[in-house]
């Protein structure tokens, strides 16, 4: 019986962790950032942006975020600041941001992003990675929540070294595969 009990709180525990991995991407201090596609029937300010980010914060402290586009564009790496806009605020009183797209349509990109949050006894920052699809092509992400978006995964950065470059030639590698299996006839 102990085993079996023991067994079972192990369960348990795995499920909270892996609960706790998935979750969107609060970090130890309580901020992160969430990253989704605009819905279909927004607002005229919203309507041109490619993508929405928004603050996932568990304190309410004002948030700045900026972005960039990483790229390899015929073997040759990119960098390119993005116009990051504030269009709105959400029913909770924190910003909503928008980013229209501003990488070429040819090449492998990521999208980094950084928020900065600073409260009256906190400043935290956090960084995270969208990898996008063919020729910078934003995938389609989850199914649209209450308010018509559609989540995007983010992977946290970690600030290693080379980490960026890693993911462009992963995406650059896949790229490859792809039109080599389109080329053959599969």
């Amino acid at each position: 019986m102990v085993r079996k009990t023991r067994f079972t709180s192990l369960l348990r525990g795995m499920a909270c962790v892996a609960a706790l991995a998935s979750a969107p991407t609060a970090r130890a201090g309580g901020f992160g950032l969430s990253v989704a596609l605009p819905p279909a029937h927004s607002g005229s300010r919203i309507k041109t942006a490619a993508l929405l980010v928004r603050a996932e914060c568990c304190y309410a402290a004002p948030f700045t975020v900026s972005a960039r586009a990483e790229g390899l564009v015929n073997g040759r790496r990119r960098s390119i600041p993005l116009r990051v806009t504030q269009v709105s605020t959400d029913p909770q009183g924190g910003s909503v941001y928008a980013i229209r797209r501003q990488w070429p349509r040819v090449g492998v990109w990521v999208l980094t992003f950084t928020g900065t949050a600073r409260g009256a006894q906190q400043y935290d920052t956090c960084k995270d990675l969208l990898e996008l699809g063919p020729n910078g092509s934003i995938a389609s992400g989850q199914s649209p929540g209450a308010n018509g978006e559609r989540s995007l995964t983010l992977r946290p950065l970690s600030g290693k070294r080379g980490e960026i470059e890693v993911a462009l030639r992963g995406l650059a590698a896949r790229a490859s595969r792809n039109a080599a299996l389109a080329g053959s006839g599969r």
